[in-house]
């Protein structure tokens, strides 16, 4: 879904997002509000001192990544 986006330009799935971050070439660092423990917090600390912008993306209210996946599965049981 997310590469669908027209703003996106890049998905890439990880394990260990403190390491992943390390090997990417990227600008930009979102996450979620919720995104916040150990893993991420390295995250982010690395993204700062290696001159990346880390942004926090707030939730919709009333979205959430279970009601998508209901949607996309919806009929295919």
């Amino acid at each position: 879904m997310v590469s669908s986006i027209k703003y996106v330009n890049h998905v890439i799935t990880y394990d260990d997002v403190d390491e992943i971050v390390k090997y990417v070439d990227f600008e930009i660092f979102a996450k979620g509000p919720d995104q916040n423990h150990e893993g991420f917090q390295r995250a982010s600390k690395w993204c700062l001192d290696h001159g990346r912008k880390v942004v926090i993306i707030p939730r919709t209210e009333g979205i959430s990544s279970k009601i998508l996946r209901n949607i996309k599965n919806a009929g295919k049981e």
